[in-house]
């Protein structure tokens, strides 16, 4: 089997995706087993302007020639590959750095091309180009022979860290894994790819319909509360919650001295009679007003819930506040009922309002919308300790249930509906498909639920009990 590892340099992060405004592919670096090594250039500030179909067409002809593509966080170049529309569906496809992630067990250690060097003692990366980063430069504007080094450097590290890795391998067993890992790699890169599209204009309205609703909730809880407060502080929400006291920064003012010089008139007579006005510098105390930061401890009586279990103290004086804690107070009143009503409420909008905003500049669904009006979520194969996804600007995995939350409303479906699925006890099953356990394959005949099961065995649940299901 013939392979090639390659690898591709584009403008910087955070503009580097094919979908990013003003992003631009630079060049595509491959090296063969040979040690042949090529580049070919699509932009750079030191060429003259190239026929980019043309280029396209020389690199699929040399791919065409080879049956395994190879890279380092492979993901990424495919999707410039298939921006420029190279096709890569006859080639088997290795990444290696989900192949290290497999040999590690999962763990979370540094899976970056220079970690893997060091670990297998191959050539390092050349950081010449990243001081250019550093210092400013786009990838265009770093010397073409200081790049071109680079992206070959870096092409033929990762074939030989790809070369190392295959008997590991083999020994360990891990090719179907790691050949089902590849094939996810590449659904996620088409995923990635494709996005999400969204109304913009609804999402905008229903942040600023949030915005409101959530203002009307706070003024409702300070009503309620019979002052106002910070919301958001768990201090000041326990003090009002169960009494206690609250620290209120203010400004004291008070008076002081400084010196000051001043010039002083005098007159000044010569031994010959003459008189002249002279100055001499003296000092006088001053008084100045100044402002210094206080912080007063104000007693709040609270509204009278009881407060939780000592274990739910964060600190001398003050309970913890989260959903949870507060989902298990007992109201004893219509008042303490409609705090907790308007708590939870608030709690969600402010959760739905952060969705779309984001807690920092450039966070948030609004500011994540790319050129496309799509949304592009990152799904991550190497973060996770237990093997599963994490997804990432934005987080794609974490859209509210159920069909009433805006966040869904706001994106537009490629088809005719969103479909939306949940695979029961999908991991259990897979492991007793693709191990053939006898055990697992007549509970999944039968009908048998997994979760149930260990709730019952491991947790003496009752199957009867009120609380059995949050117990599964």
């Amino acid at each position: 089997m013939k392979n090639l590892c390659l690898d591709v340099e584009t403008s910087v992060a955070p503009f580097h995706r094919p979908w990013c405004r003003d992003s631009f592919l630079v060049n595509v670096a491959t090296v063969d087993e040979l040690g042949n090594k090529r580049v070919w250039w699509f932009y750079h500030r030191e060429i003259d302007p190239v026929d980019q179909q043309k280029v396209v067409t020389n690199l699929q002809a040399y791919l065409d020639q080879f049956d395994r593509l190879i890279g380092h966080n492979f993901k990424f170049d495919l999707q410039w590959l298939w921006h420029l529309g190279i096709d890569t569906s006859r080639h088997r496809l290795f990444c290696t750095k989900i192949a290290e992630y497999l040999l590690h067990g999962q763990d979370q250690v540094q899976y970056n091309l220079d970690s893997l060097c060091e670990r297998y003692n191959v050539p390092l990366k050349l950081d010449q180009v990243r001081k250019f980063w550093e210092a400013g430069y786009n990838t265009d504007e770093v010397p073409i022979g200081i790049l071109k080094a680079y992206v070959t450097q870096d092409a033929d590290s990762t074939l030989q860290v790809f070369q190392k890795q295959v008997p590991l391998i083999q020994r360990y067993g891990l090719a179907k894994l790691v050949g089902l890992q590849v094939h996810l790699m590449t659904i996620l890169a088409r995923m990635e790819a494709t996005g999400v599209l969204v109304d913009q204009d609804a999402m905008h309205r229903y942040t600023e319909e949030t915005r409101q609703k959530l203002a009307e909730c706070e003024e409702g809880l300070f009503d309620l509360f019979g002052q106002r407060f910070n919301l958001g502080s768990g201090d000041e929400l326990s003090a009002h919650l169960y009494g206690g006291v609250v620290k209120v920064p203010d400004k004291e003012r008070f008076v002081t001295t400084k010196k000051c010089k001043y010039r002083e008139p005098y007159i000044f007579t010569y031994k010959d009679g003459r008189k002249t006005v002279k100055y001499r510098t003296r000092q006088l105390d001053q008084l100045v007003v100044k402002e210094r930061n206080v912080v007063h401890q104000v007693k709040v009586d609270g509204v009278g819930f009881d407060p939780p279990d000592r274990s739910e103290l964060k600190k001398e004086g003050y309970f913890a506040t989260d959903k949870g804690t507060i989902a298990r107070l007992r109201p004893r009143n219509k008042k303490q009922r409609a705090i907790l009503e308007m708590l939870g409420e608030r709690s969600a909008l402010a959760k739905l309002l952060e969705t779309f905003e984001g807690k920092s500049e450039g966070t948030g669904l609004i500011n994540q919308i790319h050129p496309d009006g799509c949304l592009h979520p990152s799904f991550n194969q190497t973060v996770t300790r237990t093997g599963r996804l994490s997804s990432s600007q934005p987080n794609g995995q974490n859209l509210p249930r159920g069909s009433t939350s805006p966040v869904k409303k706001v994106i537009i479906p490629r088809f005719d509906c969103i479909a939306n699925a949940d695979l029961s006890q999908l991991e259990w099953r897979v492991a007793g498909a693709l191990s053939g356990d006898p055990v697992i394959r007549d509970e999944v005949i039968h009908d048998v639920d997994c979760h149930a099961d260990d709730a019952i065995r491991l947790l003496g649940a009752d199957p009867d009990g009120q609380h059995f299901k949050e117990h599964r």
